[in-house]
């Protein structure tokens, strides 16, 4: 099949990322919505982890 953005929603879902989803609480639907690309939603994830991780988010918004 060629790539879209529903088949990357079923790509993305399959890849070891919930483990990252758990530990930040991020809402992966919304995100899905919002950022339509496999790879947006994989820095969306990864900026959400380094935010949680190192920095206090709870004023600052992921772009």
């Amino acid at each position: 099949m060629p790539p879209g953005p529903e088949n990357a929603a079923g790509r993305a879902k399959q890849r070891p990322l919930r483990a990252v989803l758990a530990k930040t609480q991020f809402d992966f639907a919304d995100a899905s919505a919002t950022y339509p690309t496999t790879l947006s939603r994989y820095r969306m994830l990864r900026n959400e982890h380094v935010c949680s991780e190192f920095l206090d988010c709870t004023q600052l918004q992921t772009v």
